[in-house]
């Protein structure tokens, strides 16, 4: 699925943009071997179409006391969450549905529990949308 994803990016391109990529320095487009993670629950809407307004909380985040627990500020739309660990520098790393522990007696409440490897130093907050 992702090579014919990456071939249809590359002919595109290469359709839309015919100069950048013939003659003496043209340009070519290659692809990461990084995995990808698919959220087919995915909240977001398709290209092109309006979409809720996702609401975000910022959370404090210890990453030597990483579990918690956690509170959202108010309570979340029905559906999928997306949390992710912000850096101090602001860089955004995704959390896999498996790290987050959401309780199922209150729904704004929730648990951090890292996949074992996961580097959390250097983050300082959650970012949740």
């Amino acid at each position: 699925m992702l090579l014919a994803l990456q071939h249809g990016i590359d002919a595109l391109l290469k359709s839309a943009l015919p100069s950048l990529f013939t003659g003496n320095g043209a340009a070519a487009a290659t692809f990461s071997a990084d995995s990808w993670d698919f959220d087919r629950l995915s909240a977001d809407p398709i290209a092109g179409e309006p979409g809720l307004e996702d609401a975000v909380d910022e959370l404090p985040f210890d990453a030597a006391a990483p579990a918690g627990p956690y509170a959202l500020t108010r309570p979340p739309y029905p559906g999928p969450k997306r949390v992710y660990l912000r850096s101090t520098s602001g860089e955004l790393v995704a959390l896999r549905n498996t790290e987050v522990l959401w309780n199922p007696a209150d729904a704004a409440s929730f648990s951090v529990l890292p996949a074992a490897g996961r580097a959390l130093s250097g983050f300082d907050h959650l970012h949740v949308m």
